[in-house]
């Protein structure tokens, strides 16, 4: 079995070496298609013995990763950013001989580099597949893998021995990518018309931009359909959640999102946590102590404290 690790890259020279590092074990071949670089980010390529590839930058992203797939000699794929790197590097090899899909989500945990590694995000993303003709990617910007010959492919989400981190939304580089993100989604738009993927895309720019009443529109119009993102539903859910009430929207508002967040990701506390919370405020109280006593439970210990300190006050207004 034989792994290729691919990259498209531009002047990521603080970020290459620890990515490669947490894979290189585990690769047979790296693939580096570069789109400009400046700094030393070849060299640093050059150093892990990468098979380098120039390419002129177009405001695409699809374009340069399916050249990388395109010189790709590995059975599987593993398409990961220079801001991108795995947490268990010894894991990675041994997971493979388990896939039965076409392609593998693996979790994604965003951190804030700039506020001591704190954990912004956490979703699965599709980050290895296997090298074949019919998956390539598709889309300028937020690309999505495709089967280009039709119809779906099959796939199955790895557990957390593949989980990886992301640097790239720390708080100081986030503003240059998002304004450059709306730019290129917006370039898209005007040539091909408004998609669905688009809205997706839309919410996460406008959100992390502070403009909670785009961000909300855009949810809406996901909301309004049977559809919802594979990658990062559990992020969407929340963004919209939080847009929510940045606008003021009613509770009532507010429970019939999380009522959809809790069937479609009934193990996240976060969105018990939140429903539990409407009720109290539209003094469903019965509905409240339920959902918070389930968000207590939880690991995280701002959904945990903020839970229970809940369900104390609860307790005292339902007695009353």
């Amino acid at each position: 079995m034989k792994i290729s690790a691919c990259y498209i890259v531009k002047n990521e020279e603080k970020n290459l070496s620890k990515s490669i590092e947490s894979l290189i074990k585990s690769v047979d071949e790296l693939i580096i298609v570069d789109t400009g670089s400046t700094d030393r980010t070849i060299k640093i390529a050059k150093s892990f013995n990468a098979k380098i590839i120039n390419y002129e930058w177009k405001d695409d992203f699809s374009e340069p990763r399916n050249l990388a797939i395109e010189n790709a000699a590995g059975e599987w794929i593993i398409m990961i950013d220079a801001d991108e790197y795995f947490i268990k590097p010894k894991k990675i090899r041994r997971a493979f001989k388990n896939f039965k899909s076409d392609a593998v989500f693996i979790p994604r945990i965003d951190i804030d580099t700039d506020h001591n590694n704190k954990p912004l995000n956490r979703d699965i993303y599709v980050r290895i597949f296997r090298n074949v003709d019919y998956l390539r990617y598709q889309g300028l910007i937020h690309e999505n893998l495709e089967n280009i010959k039709g119809g779906n492919f099959n796939y199955e989400v790895a557990n957390d021995d593949l989980t990886i981190y992301h640097t790239g939304y720390s708080e100081s580089k986030a503003n240059d990518k998002l304004n450059r993100n709306l730019r290129i989604i917006n370039k898209e738009i005007d040539q091909i018309g408004l998609q669905f993927r688009h809205h997706i895309a839309l919410v996460d720019c406008y959100y992390a931009l502070g403009d909670y009443a785009k961000a909300l529109e855009h949810a809406n119009k996901i909301l309004e359909t049977d559809l919802r993102p594979i990658t990062g539903l559990n992020i969407f859910y929340r963004k919209t959640l939080n847009a929510m009430r940045q606008v003021n929207c009613s509770p009532e508002e507010i429970i019939k999102v999380a009522n959809q967040a809790v069937d479609e990701i009934p193990n996240d506390y976060y969105f018990r946590l939140e429903r539990g919370l409407m009720f109290y405020l539209t003094k469903q109280l019965d509905k409240a102590k339920v959902d918070l006593k389930i968000a207590a439970k939880s690991s995280d210990q701002d959904i945990k404290s903020l839970a229970k300190s809940s369900l104390k006050i609860i307790g005292l207004n339902a007695e009353g």
